[in-house]
């Protein structure tokens, strides 16, 4: 299964203004899944 998001960021050591960034994983079908885990993938 394709999970797909965006994530608002902003670094402001490195970056002008906030940005979303797309993000997609690939997970286990039937997988519990929090947000964090897929962060932390």
């Amino acid at each position: 299964m394709k999970l797909e998001f965006s994530i608002y960021r902003y670094n402001p050591d490195v970056d002008s203004a906030p940005h979303m960034q797309d993000y997609s994983l690939e997970a286990e079908e039937g997988r519990d899944m929090m947000l964090l885990d897929a962060l932390i993938s």
